[in-house]
């Protein structure tokens, strides 16, 4: 029996700014979520993986890794790191 679960996510969310009508749509891609430690230990909810942020209009789009679990020196443990990049047109 395990002690953690995972949601898939799949499909986008679409929002508009309201003091930007001009940008249009945003779409960004959700990233997957990890609970673990559910029965015992200390629970924790991590987001994994990749989510993408774009606006068509605009032609930007932004790309942000969510890492899981990342090991620092000996035995430190470290949750919910993020690192992302930006592209698009000035």
């Amino acid at each position: 029996m395990g002690n953690s679960a995972a949601t898939i996510m799949e499909g986008e969310d679409r929002i508009r700014l309201l003091d930007r009508p001009e940008d249009g749509e945003y779409a960004i891609s959700m990233p997957n979520t990890y609970a673990r430690g559910i029965l015992f230990g200390k629970m924790v909810l991590e987001l994994g993986d990749l989510s993408i942020v774009r606006n068509e209009k605009t032609g930007y789009s932004c790309d942000v890794e969510f890492k899981t679990k990342v090991r620092r020196q000996l035995m430190t443990v470290s949750n919910n790191h993020r690192a992302g990049s930006l592209a698009g047109t000035t």
